[in-house]
């Protein structure tokens, strides 16, 4: 069922929903402080790849009897805050992995809507 599984996941493809755009649609910034189609798409592949190694590794950790659950840190996905030098992330993993237990839902999603909290972008690689 796992093996099926992981096939059908590494089908998808998120290029095919956008094969017929243009680049320059794709560069289009509609508004002000808006992402372009081309911007929304890098994020969702990269989110995408991310993902689906993480349910890899969380199937891997099921399948060898080991408890499946994963930790994740900024340092494992390479953001932080805009703010904080990169160096210290490491010091404000644990203080902010409980920052949003106490942040009502449509507080945390007005933040991230507005971007009242700016993000330093991953590294690629």
């Amino acid at each position: 069922m796992f093996d099926a599984d992981l096939e059908d996941l590494q089908a998808v493809r998120s290029l095919d929903l956008i094969w017929p755009l243009s680049q320059a649609e794709l560069d289009r910034i509609p508004a002000v402080n808006k992402w372009s189609v081309g911007e929304i798409v890098d994020h969702i592949i990269l989110a995408g790849e991310l993902l689906r190694r993480k349910m890899e590794d969380l199937i891997r950790l099921k399948r060898s009897g080991q408890r499946p659950f994963l930790r994740q840190t900024f340092s494992d996905i390479d953001v932080g805050f805009s703010f904080i030098p990169k160096a210290l992330p490491p010091l404000v993993d644990i203080p902010f992995a409980f920052f949003p237990s106490f942040l009502i839902g449509p507080v945390r999603d007005f933040v991230v809507k507005h971007r009242l909290i700016l993000f330093r972008a991953a590294n690629r690689g």
